[in-house]
């Protein structure tokens, strides 16, 4: 009676032993050394980071219609026909700017309404001319400071097909407006007299045009569980028709030291191409 009594007594602390050892993670083998578990890495949702209810938002968010965009770019323009003839002649080629644009589209129909405007500069100066005069017979320099700026403002509002796409957004566009070619100069007389002078021309034929370009993601933007925004990278080209009309450019002729008021009649096709980032929201 007492064997057995001793028998269970050590069948109890052994079974204790491993129950201690089991809990430290140790795991003996074969009567080796016993060696730590290594705590391996739970997944329990399908995007890293979020939980299992974030990620089926973010799925459902994915196929939310984004009916709003804006951005900005930055321009290159030049003349086309008539118009570069004659710009070409007045050593005004092409010209660089800024735009921005604002839209909405009909999803699920791929078509999207807006507006956008376009700052192209195409030169300013500022020179100093002394002229000599005679004050009492003493002669007295004057400084006159002359500045001139000439500009191109397309303002258009446009209709866009725009299949809904994943990553990369194909599109084309029909377009009309109006173009404003502004040309000023400010004349700052010298500091004893203490007057200035300014003039502006301002023209605003209409024009029509189409375009295309391709829009690609860069980024998706999540407000979990609320909404999804977009961000993508934008390329267009644009061709403008403008209408027949008057402009006029200021000019500075480096050479002769001289300033000139240009005046000039043709049509006004000018091209486009931007370079910039939509915001879809």
């Amino acid at each position: 009676m007492s064997i057995v009594k001793y028998s269970v007594i050590v069948l109890l602390c052994s079974c204790n032993v491993m129950l201690a050892q089991t809990s430290r993670g140790a795991v003996p083998v074969g009567g080796g050394s016993a060696t730590p578990a290594t705590p391996q890495p739970t997944t329990n949702t399908p995007d890293a980071g979020y939980s299992a209810a974030d990620s089926l938002d973010i799925e459902r968010l994915k196929k939310q219609d984004l009916h709003w965009s804006v951005g900005g770019d930055i321009t290159y323009s030049a003349p086309r026909n008539d118009f570069k003839t004659i710009m070409d002649s007045l050593d005004k080629s092409w010209g660089m700017g800024f735009g921005f644009f604002g839209a909405y589209r009909f999803s699920p129909v791929p078509v999207s309404v807006g507006a956008n405007v376009n700052f192209l500069f195409y030169g300013s100066d500022e020179k100093v001319y002394r002229t000599t005069y005679k004050v009492g017979g003493i002669p007295v320099i004057f400084n006159d400071t002359i500045t001139t700026s000439n500009s191109i403002i397309p303002i258009s509002v446009f209709a866009r097909f725009e299949p809904d796409v994943k990553v990369i957004k194909p599109y084309i566009e029909a377009l009309v407006g109006f173009t404003v070619i502004s040309s000023s100069h400010n004349v700052k007389y010298d500091a004893s007299v203490g007057k200035s002078y300014d003039s502006t021309s301002t023209s605003v034929p209409f024009h029509y045009g189409i375009g295309g370009g391709v829009k690609i993601k860069l980024a998706d933007i999540y407000n979990v569980p609320i909404s999804r925004n977009a961000l993508y990278l934008n390329l267009q080209t644009k061709f403008l028709f403008g209408d027949y009309t008057d402009y006029t450019f200021r000019l500075y002729d480096e050479s002769s030291n001289t300033f000139s008021i240009v005046s000039k009649s043709s049509r006004t096709d000018l091209m486009l191409i931007n370079l910039g980032v939509s915001y879809e929201f």
